[in-house]
């Protein structure tokens, strides 16, 4: 019985099998880092629209003189989902109005994002703090 002969097309294709896993494992590596990258970045968004529209409900519940500092923290941390503490949230400004114009009290909200992409991590380091503020006008 003979031996099963290999061609030179045999030889040319499987060199061809073993450069497209190369080259599938460096497009792979690529993709799956823009793609986490992409998450990191939409949760991000997310997170930061959070914490600004906390800021604003929190300064719109700061306008009014009838409700004190820990109202408008509860205001900021139930407007967050659960999300917020009632450490992430600070008020600034005077919040009576004795002469006009009113003065302008402001909310701020401060949150640190954690990236879940390790290489990102690496490079931006593993936290970012985001701010977010609003200022409104005090009624009378």
């Amino acid at each position: 019985m003979r031996g099963v002969r290999m061609t030179n097309d045999d030889r040319v294709r499987r060199g061809q099998m073993g450069q497209a896993m190369a080259e599938f494992a460096i497009a792979a590596t690529v993709f799956f880092f823009i793609l986490f990258g992409l998450l990191d970045l939409g949760r991000a968004v997310f997170e930061y629209n959070l914490i600004a529209s906390s800021a604003r409900e929190g300064a719109r519940t700061a306008i009014v003189q009838a409700y004190s500092n820990s109202d408008v923290v509860n205001r900021v941390v139930a407007s967050s989902a659960g999300f917020l503490s009632s450490g992430d949230a600070t008020i600034s400004g005077s919040r009576s109005c004795t002469a006009v114009p009113c003065p302008s009290v402001t909310v701020t909200v401060t949150h640190t994002f954690t990236l879940v992409t390790p290489l990102i991590s690496n490079l931006v380091g593993n936290s970012l703090t985001m701010t977010a503020s609003s200022t409104m006008v005090v009624e009378r």
